[in-house]
């Protein structure tokens, strides 16, 4: 009886005595973020090697803990502190890899976990408050225990941000805002020299006194269409702040709002001043 040839049965002879690759691992590590880390996952089954990565992804510390539970494998991959620093510099949260002991006194494990803890749920993991994953954690990192902690409770229920919540938080860099609020209250921001804000919340409603005062990284080219009230003083020597036009719904600006504004033109908001009033231009530059 003649059997058919390897070519006929569309094996390519070359490679007939070599390990067959699971085309599902291989899409999968293209989709991972790291060649190294999918590197370190090479030994694990595919089923918890699917769910490995995903847990990753999602920077979900919980699910890894089940992983752990149901995979010896991955348990004991665990205890290795290479797997976590593979995980951190996947995710991007490695803050100094140029360190031979980047992390201080914390082992890979704690300090991913922690970080775990930091990433918001009002936005993406892959660019969280629309910054770079290392820039985010070196950011947190910079902040005060009491800014810290007001930062990380920060949600997608927010709708407030108290009064003098981050004043002076000189480490705040992000380029939005949680997307809910509606208030932003009396010195919020002030002194917050690396906010880079490029938009604000689109029901924004009110913004505080002082609320953004010395902000000089911030670069809004326009506010949000519900705002109705902004306090005096409110964009005080905020250099970069570069609107074209005010918000159809804005009733109230008050005395020296944009002060020292440099990159507004007085002449862009002439028929908002006259409808509503010019003390938010008083002491124009």
């Amino acid at each position: 009886m003649a059997f058919p040839s390897l070519v006929a049965l569309g094996v390519d002879p070359s490679n007939a005595s070599k390990e067959t690759i699971d085309p599902k691992r291989v899409r999968l590590a293209d989709q991972a973020e790291d060649a190294p880390l999918v590197g370190t996952l090479e030994g694990l089954p595919l089923d918890v090697f699917e769910l490995v990565l995903d847990a990753l992804r999602q920077g979900d510390c919980k699910k890894l803990g089940r992983i752990c539970v149901t995979s010896r494998t991955f348990a004991a991959m665990c205890r290795e502190p290479a797997f976590w620093q593979a995980a951190l510099r996947a995710k991007g949260w490695m803050p100094d890899e140029s360190s031979g002991a980047p992390l201080g006194a914390q082992s890979p494990r704690a300090y991913f976990e922690k970080v775990c803890g930091w990433m918001p749920d009002w936005s993406s993991h892959e660019a969280p408050g629309g910054m770079s994953p290392k820039a985010y954690v070196a950011m947190v990192e910079g902040m005060s225990e009491e800014h810290r902690r007001r930062f990380l409770a920060l949600s997608t229920t927010t709708t407030e941000i108290e009064r003098g919540a981050f004043q002076y938080c000189t480490s705040l860099a992000l380029t939005h805002l949680p997307p809910n609020l509606t208030s932003i209250g009396v010195e919020a921001f002030e002194g917050c020299e690396a906010l880079a804000l490029t938009h604000l919340p689109p029901n924004l409603e009110y913004i505080g006194e002082w609320a953004f005062h010395g902000c000089e990284a911030l670069a809004l080219t326009h506010l949000p269409h519900n705002l109705a009230s902004i306090g005096e003083w409110t964009f005080k020597s905020c250099t970069s702040l570069a609107l074209t036009h005010l918000p159809s719904n804005l009733t109230e600006i008050g005395r020296g709002a944009f002060l020292g504004c440099s990159q507004l033109r007085g002449d862009a908001f002439e028929d908002a001043v006259r409808a509503i009033n010019r003390d938010g231009f008083a002491y124009w530059p």
